[in-house]
């Protein structure tokens, strides 16, 4: 994988499909729908209906828990014990 610093776009996807794309512009990053997308909203943090989402100082905006780079399992990143098994 890449260094998420050194990424300027990257495709969004909702439920396999794409819905957006992450593009850098100088230090911040900024989030938008694509002009067909028609699902629901990735998160919440990330409303339906709003131009773009920006980021300052290189943060990713917030979307919810659960969402990972394409093709690696939500929760891989930090996965806690399960202690009840």
């Amino acid at each position: 994988m890449n260094d998420p610093r050194e990424v300027t776009v990257a495709d969004v996807h909702k439920a396999g499909r794409p819905a957006g794309r992450l593009t850098r512009d100088g230090d911040d990053v900024v989030f938008g729908y694509l002009p067909d997308h028609d699902g629901p909203a990735v998160a919440s943090t990330l409303p339906l209906g709003v131009d773009e989402t920006r980021a300052t100082a290189g943060a990713v905006p917030r979307s919810s828990p659960g969402c990972s780079p394409r093709g690696t399992p939500a929760g891989a990143h930090h996965r806690r014990p399960d202690l009840h098994r």
